[in-house]
């Protein structure tokens, strides 16, 4: 923790949801917009380089986030089967049987980046219709 300022980020909450939903949704959406500033400029080569201690790519990881935040809306959230569109955006399953990422290499940025938000479309509105009474609303909440 340096002296330099910190950067002052003002939450706009997105319309049509409640306001609890809403604010995750704004944060969200800011974690994908300093991601996105993160990797912007990034080689090519250095979306399938791997460290000598650590066997997960840039690109697996962000595989990875992708595909868990596709989970995490639709069968915890939302409790339903995954869209076929949704299906068609992760061919790759996100662990191996010994429990580590799968190395999903050979993409551009684009390729990543698209997962990252491209699952929600209209599904993200259906948060936003859980009635206040909804179980998974509860369960959510703790």
């Amino acid at each position: 923790m340096g002296d330099s300022p910190r950067e002052q980020r003002i939450m706009e909450l997105p319309e049509g949801y409640i306001p609890e939903i809403g604010r995750w949704i704004w944060a969200v959406e800011d974690a994908r917009g300093r991601t996105r500033e993160a990797l912007a400029g990034l080689p090519p080569s250095a979306l399938d380089w791997t460290g000598p201690r650590s066997p997960n790519s840039i690109g697996s990881i962000l595989y990875h986030i992708a595909a868990i935040e596709a989970d995490y809306l639709y069968a915890d959230l939302l409790q339903v089967e995954f869209p076929a569109e949704v299906v068609a955006l992760f061919p790759y399953e996100v662990r191996e049987e010994n429990g580590r990422l799968t190395p999903v290499q050979g993409f551009d940025l684009d390729w990543y980046i698209s997962r990252l938000g491209d699952h929600i479309g209209e599904s993200g509105s259906s948060v936003v219709q859980l009635p206040k009474s909804d179980k998974r609303q509860k369960s959510a909440a703790g």
